[in-house]
């Protein structure tokens, strides 16, 4: 079936309307959790044993707590506003070749949008919450971070379904052009 402009115009709408509500809806999960972990683990405390648990800090660095002094949050607001904004401009063109990268790319936007809002908020930084052990190492995130790396995931997923179709074509990989 050879889909009209207006259909296609119709569908493309449909996905972003899409997109815009699962980016809103995941980044108000994010903030609703951090409300919860704030309001039940209370203050700062020691590292819990195990491999998962609830351990709540407050990220005031950019990703990975690393820090460049006054310049960190300043930076960190801008880097967050940008990975959203390249997201919705990526949108565009990368939503239409695969079904599932949609989804994906409402993830990573609404875990910037999530986290951006908690940077802008919170006088002591972003509240990560979920720890997790990896070998000897603790590592503290958030629902926000979640759906950032579940994004990058799902994105690498698209594109590897994407270069295996169009391999089976016999053609070269391109996004559609902006109208």
């Amino acid at each position: 079936m050879k889909l009209t402009s207006r259909t296609q115009e119709t569908s493309s709408a449909t996905v972003w309307r899409q997109m815009v509500l699962l980016a809103l809806a995941f980044a108000l999960l994010d903030l609703v959790t951090k409300v919860v972990a704030v309001a039940i683990l209370g203050r700062p405390t020691g590292v819990p044993d195990g491999l998962l648990g609830l351990h709540l800090v407050y990220n005031d660095g950019l990703t990975g707590g690393f820090s460049v002094g006054s310049l960190t949050r300043p930076l960190n607001v801008l880097t967050t506003t940008l990975h959203i904004a390249a997201l919705v401009w990526v949108a565009g063109r990368f939503a239409p070749l695969d079904a599932l990268a949609p989804a994906a790319l409402a993830l990573m936007a609404g875990g910037g949008a999530g986290n951006l809002m908690s940077l802008l908020t919170e006088p002591h930084g972003v509240p990560d919450f979920l720890l997790f052990r990896v070998s000897n190492r603790a590592i503290v995130g958030n629902i926000a971070d979640l759906g950032l790396c579940a994004g990058a995931v799902l994105i690498s997923i698209c594109v590897a379904r994407i270069i295996l179709a169009q391999k089976k074509l016999g053609a070269v990989p391109s996004c559609p052009e902006e109208t």
